[in-house]
């Protein structure tokens, strides 16, 4: 059975933050050793779907990545939602996935960026941030 991964807008904000984070604090090797092990455990889901654990809200589950990350996800159908993204270094009380869980992917808002224009803090992040959008 072929599963779909959809990543929510959230999720890839907050990767990228902490991308951006581990590279300006450690170096460009830490960042891509986290990217790394984020893109193992997500190809992981899809040949063992239970490998996380049950949280608190229904149908949703949580999956370490490192000790300080972990990723919430759903699954639906044929379909592997990923709704967020938790660095335990931020404050629980933070956390909020009912906005992520309500909110309907607006293709419109979320449209890949063009041109010369940075949204991000350099070129490197902006040239992942535009793969992430298509």
């Amino acid at each position: 059975m072929a599963y779909k991964i959809i990543q929510s807008q959230l999720f890839l904000t907050k990767v990228i933050h902490l991308l951006e984070y581990l590279e300006k604090t450690w170096g460009k090797k830490v960042s891509e050793e986290f990217k790394q092990k984020l893109d193992t455990q997500i190809l992981s889901l899809l040949k063992q779907l239970d490998k996380g654990k049950n949280c608190k809200l229904p149908n949703v589950k949580r999956l370490l990545i490192t000790p300080h990350n972990k990723l919430f996800y759903r699954v639906k159908g044929k379909t592997i939602y990923i709704i967020t993204f938790f660095d335990m270094r931020q404050d629980p009380k933070k956390i909020s996935m009912s906005e992520a869980l309500t909110k309907k992917y607006d293709p419109v808002k979320y449209k890949t960026p063009t041109g010369t224009q940075l949204s991000c803090k350099g070129w490197i992040q902006e040239a992942a941030l535009r793969m992430l959008f298509k």
